[in-house]
C-alpha cells in the first residue's frame, strides 16, 4: 500500500513537471503573485498612502496662481541656512537627476531637437533677477514647454535645486566680471 502511494506520487510529480516545462510561446505564463509585479512604486523611506480625493493636508503649500506671483509671495526656507554648501551640493545632485537633460550641466540651456525651442539660459538675462519663488513655481508646475517636476521632487528638494541654480548664476556673474 505504501509502495503504491509512493509510485502514484512519483508519477504525478513527473506528469506535473512534464506539463509545466513546455516551450510553447503561445502559452500564457503564470505569475506567482501578479499584484507584486505591477504594484505602484514609492520613493524609499516614504509613505505611499494616497490622501482622499479633494482633501488638503494641514501643512499643505497653497501655491500662487502663476510664477510671477510666486516670486512675490513665496520665501525660500533655505535662504538663511548655515549649511549653504551642503544644501547646494544636494541641489546639484537633484539637478543632475531631473533638470540636466534639458537645461545642460551649466544651466545655459540647449536645443534638444530641431522641432523644439531651445531651453533658456537660466544663468543670464532676466533670470538672475527673478525671485526664488519664481523658480520654485516653475519647477513645480512647469511652463508652456517645460514639463512639471513637482511629482519628482518634494518641496524641500525643489528649494535645494533653486539654491543650486543661484550658485550657477553667481558663477556666471563672476566669470563675466573677470572676462
Amino acid at each position: 500500500m505504501q509502495r503504491r502511494r509512493s509510485i502514484h506520487l512519483f508519477v504525478g510529480a513527473v506528469v506535473v513537471l512534464l506539463v509545466s516545462c513546455t516551450n510553447d510561446p503561445k502559452q500564457t505564463k503564470l505569475l506567482y503573485m501578479p499584484d507584486m509585479a505591477s504594484g505602484p512604486m514609492a520613493k524609499p523611506q516614504r509613505s505611499f498612502l494616497a490622501p482622499p480625493l479633494g482633501s488638503v493636508a494641514m501643512d499643505a503649500i497653497l501655491y500662487p496662481k502663476d510664477a510671477e506671483e510666486a516670486g512675490r509671495l513665496l520665501e525660500n526656507p533655505l535662504a538663511q541656512t548655515k549649511d549653504l554648501a551642503g544644501v547646494r551640493r544636494r541641489g546639484k545632485y537633484l539637478y543632475a537627476q531631473v533638470c540636466v537633460t534639458c537645461h545642460g550641466d551649466d544651466a545655459k540651456g540647449k536645443r534638444l531637437h530641431e522641432d523644439y525651442p531651445p531651453t533658456p539660459d537660466i544663468t543670464s538675462g532676466i533670470y538672475p533677477a527673478k525671485a526664488d519663488g519664481f523658480f520654485f513655481h516653475r519647477i513645480t508646475f512647469g511652463s508652456a514647454v517645460m514639463p512639471f517636476q513637482g511629482d519628482k521632487l518634494d518641496p524641500l528638494e525643489r528649494w535645494e535645486v533653486v539654491m543650486y541654480l543661484r550658485e550657477l548664476q553667481e558663477l556666471q556673474e563672476q566669470s563675466q566680471a573677470k572676462g
